[in-house]
């Protein structure tokens, strides 16, 4: 059997310029989604449907958020999603009072003790990302 039901990848990239993808793990249980930013172990968290939900919502409206977690060595952590800034793209809120809000870059990312990864979402991939974390909640309990 496998050890999750289905699973979503959606591609970013670390700040650095990197490729780097990320997994959605949906449980058998239907209430838990393992993340792994970068397809790494390490940095692999266990988040509930609520938190799902949150980052969906996040990621639709643009602000900010940081959602309860569970790491398997480091126990509970957050996994948050906020707008990314850097000094090659303006912010999104950045912009004329008139023009609708830049849609992104949106950064994923998880801190633990000595160690923490960012995976940023540009255009497209903010889309995808929010497509994945929509149908997530379509599928999760």
């Amino acid at each position: 059997m496998l050890p999750y039901l289905r699973r979503w990848a959606v591609q970013g990239g670390k700040p650095d310029g990197d490729n780097a993808t990320t997994i959605f793990d949906l449980r058998h249980d239907r209430r838990h989604v393992v993340v792994y930013p970068a397809t790494v172990d390490t940095y692999a968290v266990t988040v509930t449907a609520s938190a799902i939900r949150m980052l969906a919502t996040t990621a639709i409206s643009g602000t900010a958020c940081a959602v309860p977690a569970d790491h398997a060595v480091h126990g509970r952590r957050l996994l948050g999603l906020r707008p990314y800034q850097s000094a090659h793209e303006p912010s999104w809120l950045n912009r004329p009072a008139d023009a609708p809000p830049y849609p992104g870059p949106m950064e994923l990312y998880v801190v633990l003790p000595g160690d923490e990864i960012h995976i940023v979402y540009r255009h497209d991939r903010l889309h995808l990302l929010t497509s994945v974390l929509t149908e997530i909640v379509d599928t999760i309990i």
